[in-house]
């Protein structure tokens, strides 16, 4: 494993480097080219030696047994474990090392020797550190939380004038007016009747009310079956639109569009399918909107809905509620659909048409007949 020189110490970081983070690594600089200039002094305890394999230290030149290496001579300190080349302190200490180096060494260094003479500087690397980023720092995930707690402030404070609004309502509902009781409440339907006694000149003239009770008229069978008509009529209409709406929302589903379609611009949309020549959509004995190519017969194509009934009745398990289908095969084959009260006269290419467009073309028979009332 690589070891870290002190000289890279505390300048390794991950990611690209922010202008501000560039900035105060700028303002450091100074400070860390102080640190790596310190000097730290090492005795024989603070270097390890492997007899083995390190080459022999001679501590007899050195009348303090000590020596003097800067920062910037070790490797390691980032990692936790400080060592120093025997080609440094050869070359800064050749009397420590008098014979020569067959291959390069790492002396293991005290990490605790290092550590204590260092911590006074990184004390004032601490306190000569760029400030904290300040509070009115602003980011964008700030400015969103902002906005976020600006609107549910504003939702809170709608929702509470609401709740004080509907409460006021209520407050003036239960109290408007004077509360009556039945002796002072007028009756509302009767006969009065006025009786006077005595001297109308000398004393106050009584009233007092006789209430005749007026018998209520009975309903006649006429009005009842007419009642009964006029609802049956207004549920009717209301069921007529309903299902009317849906038609048209399921036309404009199919053929992705929010015009208000027809039976005249679903047959010209039918006509723009693959393989389609024309399109004719027929009530029963009547053209609801299309063509059919020009030597086709129009009289002939108002019999679709006979033949179709007949088909149906070749086949009993065809139902009207059903979609049904078939195709007559000539020089241009022809392909009827049929739904409800609806008959949709295909004109197209080829013996059949492509996959899916008959399923397609029969949910369009079926919106068709909701469309044109069922």
């Amino acid at each position: 494993m690589a070891k870290m020189s002190g000289g890279t110490l505390l300048q390794s970081r991950k990611g690209p480097v922010s202008e501000r983070s560039h900035g105060s690594a700028v303002n450091c600089a100074p400070t860390l080219d102080a640190l790596n200039e310190q000097v730290i002094i090492l005795r024989r305890d603070d270097i390890g030696v492997d007899v083995s394999l390190a080459p022999a230290l001679d501590w007899s030149a050195f009348d303090k047994g000590e020596i003097a290496v800067q920062l910037r001579d070790t490797e390691g300190l980032a990692e936790g474990s400080v060592a120093i080349k025997a080609s440094t302190l050869k070359r800064i200490h050749p009397a420590l090392l008098p014979t020569q180096l067959e291959k390069e060494y790492f002396f293991p260094i005290s990490l605790k020797t290092v550590v204590l003479q260092l911590q006074t500087h990184m004390r004032r690397i601490t306190e000569d550190a760029p400030n904290p980023v300040p509070a009115d720092f602003d980011t964008p995930i700030a400015q969103v939380a902002r906005e976020d707690e600006g609107f549910f402030k504003l939702a809170k404070a709608a929702e509470q004038e609401e709740t004080a609004i509907v409460e006021t309502a209520q407050e003036k509902r239960k109290t408007s007016g004077p509360v009556l009781t039945p002796a002072d409440r007028p009756a509302s339907a009767g006969v009065r009747r006025k009786s006077s006694t005595g001297d109308t000149s000398s004393e106050p003239s009584l009233r007092s009310f006789l209430m005749v009770p007026v018998p209520p008229k009975s309903a006649g069978p006429e009005t009842v079956s007419g009642q009964a008509e006029c609802a049956g009529s207004k549920t009717g209409a209301i069921e007529q639109s309903a299902l009317r709406r849906r038609g048209l929302e399921r036309l404009q589903e199919i053929f992705m569009t929010e015009d208000k379609l027809n039976a005249h611009q679903v047959a010209n949309l039918l006509s723009a399918f693959p393989k389609v020549t024309s399109a004719m959509v027929l009530g029963d004995g009547r053209v609801l909107g299309g063509n059919l190519p020009d030597d086709y017969d129009l009289e002939t194509a108002l019999l679709a809905p006979k033949i179709m009934r007949s088909v149906r009745a070749f086949n009993p398990r065809l139902k009207v509620d059903e979609i049904s289908a078939f195709t007559l095969l000539g020089d241009r084959p022809v392909t009827l659909f049929a739904y409800g009260n609806v008959y949709i006269l295909i004109s197209h290419e080829g013996r059949g048409l492509l996959p899916g467009m008959r399923e397609r073309i029969g949910e369009v028979a079926r919106a068709l007949d909701e469309l044109c009332g069922g």
